[in-house]
């Protein structure tokens, strides 16, 4: 009687056995499957805030270079001299002036406005006639960082609601679109805070082309939001949301929608009962706010109601939040693949473990059966029963080797996954139109060169090199053949032998600079190679018939160099300021020349920097 029920007790244990296997090794898949996508999350946010990050700083440095101007210094004291009635400082000649000048500089640099603002907070100057006279959007809207700008730091001025109509792509306007300002103070030659002055940039255009950037695969999206959980950048579903009454047909996501949690899906149809101000803040969202950084690949809802993987961090330095996201299905597709493979597998085993004990089962009392009629018999059935069991044990290999195969694939998924991180990581060093190491490589090697050169007593030189007249050449053969310049420009930096060994770097520095890391370099050979790369880039005979360096109408450069032994408790930046200082005055000796500056600190270095001898054809 018992033998009767241990084979299909051995079946159930088997399949039992199996599904627990399975089902450990599904856990695993989908752990490592999350992690993976939160890795990735990660890189891609902290790959776009390095991007914002030096995005603010180059407008913050375009107006603080417009706000220190002499010209525009001398005609804001003039305008801070009148009455403060509008129709007068609109017609007045400081205002003509002022409008002219900036104008000039926008059609370089792309913005769509400026103010100049008085201490009072009323704007002095603008673009805009409507404008003049009022009290300025920031202190209205975001008062605490004009009080920053009057205490003499430059800020950036996240996402706010327009004052005024703003020209959209297809020629209409828009009176509720946002707009975003960076912001300088405007110093007379005293050295006192007089004014602020803003530039007007355009979120749109400029701020969210930055997290688009950061989409991933077909849902993935990375935006900003402020303290209250509205959008600082479009979001990537726009029209989605049109569709499921976010947002209407004429708006943008930008300070419309409210990262909020509707409680349930609404792309697939749920109708939340409270309005989007009264709604919780998704889980990203309040973290974010509170000052928190991390990421959640459990699955939250976002504003849509769908459940997504995100990764968020909140900026002190713009007072915004950041996050990367993607639809959760998205995120665990190739483990839903998996699944489906083992579940099938499983699937299979379990039908053929059943037929395998019902015919055993059945088999056996035939045999029984038929064991009293003759031994040959028996023997015949015996060896049938043999053959059937050689054929379900190769289908039971097979399946162990599809299943095997599956795992692989999975292996090349996420070896697929790696290799997409590390490229991400690449592009966070290289330079986008040069392929030189940009500024983030370039100050982590400088660093890193400094302490070796500290550890080996051994001299670290910089050169620091700025193509002469550039701006004159973009408006004279457009930014298209500008960016050809830089490309060969870089092209000889790249190749010149003397910048190639293992402590050297080449940089694209920011805009038309470049710099040049010599690890243990003496300042007389890192003179010599800024002095050939020099001629190497003049022998290029790059036409520059707006140039103003006299004898030639080829594209030149300045070169300012630097040179120092470390020592301990010594900084980086003396070096960079004392290489600025020398690229400084080759631009003030006329240019296309090569300058050095006496080593930083050093008790025997002269008082004045020593320029190179060189030719200006």
């Amino acid at each position: 009687m018992i033998k009767r029920f241990v084979e299909p007790i051995l079946m159930v244990s088997f399949l039992a056995v199996v599904g627990a296997l399975a089902v450990q090794g599904l856990h695993e898949i989908e752990a490592q499957t999350r992690k993976a996508a939160g890795k990735s999350l990660q890189t891609v946010l902290q790959t776009t805030e390095e991007a914002i990050h030096f995005w603010a700083q180059t407008r913050i440095k375009d107006a603080q270079v417009l706000a220190s101007s002499s010209e525009v210094v001398g005609l804001t004291e003039q305008l801070l001299a009148l009455p403060s009635d509008p129709g007068g400082l609109i017609a007045s000649e400081p205002q003509k002036r002022l409008r002219i000048k900036i104008s000039s500089e926008f059609q370089r640099l792309g913005y769509r406005g400026f103010f100049v603002i008085a201490p009072d907070n009323v704007n002095l100057a603008s673009i805009r006639d409507v404008n003049v006279g009022s009290r300025n959007i920031v202190a209205l809207h975001r008062p605490d960082l004009m009080e920053q700008i009057f205490e003499g730091r430059s800020v950036i001025v996240p996402s706010i609601i327009s004052d005024v109509p703003l020209v959209e792509r297809a020629g209409g306007r828009d009176i509720n679109r946002a707009t975003m300002f960076a912001m300088a103070p405007i110093r007379n030659g005293q050295g006192l805070i007089i004014a602020a002055f803003a530039i007007r940039m355009d979120p749109v255009r400029d701020f969210s082309a930055l997290t688009r950037l950061g989409r991933i695969g077909v849902s993935g999206e990375t935006y900003a939001f402020n303290k209250d959980g509205y959008m600082l950048t479009n979001s990537r579903f726009d029209e989605q949301l049109r569709k499921i009454g976010l947002i209407d047909y004429k708006q943008r996501s930008v300070l419309t929608v409210r990262i909020a949690d509707p409680g349930g899906n609404m792309v697939e149809g749920h109708q939340p009962v409270s309005r989007p101000d009264q709604r919780p803040l998704t889980i990203m969202a309040s973290h974010a706010i509170d000052g928190g950084a991390g990421w959640n690949t459990d699955g939250y809802r976002d504003y849509r109601g769908v459940e997504v993987f995100g990764a968020w961090l909140w900026n002190r330095d713009l007072g915004m939040g950041l996050t990367t996201e993607i639809d959760a299905d998205e995120a665990l597709q190739s483990f839903y693949f998996a699944r489906k493979i083992i579940v099938a597998g499983l699937a299979v085993t379990a039908l053929l473990s059943i037929m395998l004990a019902g015919y055993l089962m059945v088999t056996r009392a035939r045999a029984l059966r038929d064991m009293e009629k003759s031994k040959e018999a028996l023997e015949t059935r015996a060896n049938e029963r043999t053959q059937d069991l050689m054929r379900i044990n190769e289908k039971l290999q097979d399946q162990i080797i599809e299943r095997a195969r599956a795992e692989e694939q999975l292996k090349h998924a996420h070896a697929a996954l790696e290799e997409t991180n590390r490229k991400l990581e690449g592009m966070a060093a290289t330079d986008g139109l040069t392929g030189i190491a940009n500024r983030r490589a370039f100050d982590q090697h400088l660093k890193a060169e400094w302490n070796r050169c500290l550890r080996t007593k051994k001299p670290i030189s910089l050169v620091l090199l700025d193509v002469d007249f550039f701006k004159r050449y973009n408006d004279a053969y457009g930014h298209q053949t500008g960016d050809e310049c830089l490309q060969q420009i870089s092209e000889v930096l790249r190749s010149d032998p003397r910048t190639r060994r293992p402590g050297d770097l080449v940089a694209r520095y920011g805009g038309e600079e470049f710099g040049v890391i010599l690890g243990e370099t003496e300042l007389d050979i890192a003179t010599d190679t800024a002095e050939q790369i020099r001629t190497d880039i003049s022998a290029l005979a790059i036409v520059h018939e707006d140039t103003l360096v006299p004898g030639t109408k080829n594209v030149t450069i300045s070169a300012g160099i630097a040179s120092i032994v470390p020592r301990p408790g010594g900084q980086v930046s003396a070096l960079i300021e004392a290489a600025d200082r020398a690229l400084y005055a080759a631009k003030e000796q006329g240019r296309d020349r090569v300058v050095s500056a006496p080593a930083p600190g050093a008790t025997d270095a002269p008082p004045h920097l020593r320029p190179v001898p060189t030719s200006t054809s």
